[in-house]
């Protein structure tokens, strides 16, 4: 039996479900049992239907900050890695130093420096 050439209702379930959990346009096609090839007619016969493609893939993306926000009001260290991620010249854990030493710098100098710190 060969892989059927139009998309039905039973497919178009099947992509927005698959989409849903994350998965690519690839992935998505091997879910719901369509080539690729008559996935793009289609997109390409519907152009509305890319803005519903798109509209599902934000919609798993919208869910995961919910879920990771909700989290945040428990989860101190999720918190903190939360804020190492979004704010990482305030919160990170790297820091960056650069030093040029003078162009004529002694031993005595460079001991300094180094007593210094």
């Amino acid at each position: 039996m060969s892989r059927p050439r139009k998309i039905n209702e039973s497919h178009l379930q099947k992509l927005e479900y698959a989409v849903n959990l994350g998965c690519n346009k690839r992935e998505a096609c091997r879910y719901a049992k369509i080539p690729e090839s008559t996935f793009y007619e289609y997109v390409r016969n519907n152009p509305e239907f890319s803005v519903k493609i798109e509209r599902w893939q934000l919609a798993s993306v919208l869910q995961a900050r919910m879920t990771v926000c909700k989290a945040l009001e428990t989860d101190a260290n999720l918190a903190w890695k939360y804020l190492q991620k979004k704010r990482p010249e305030e919160f990170g854990t790297n820091v960056e130093v650069t030093y040029q030493p003078p162009a004529m710098a002694t031993a005595e100098h460079m001991r300094k420096l180094l007593d210094a710190l």
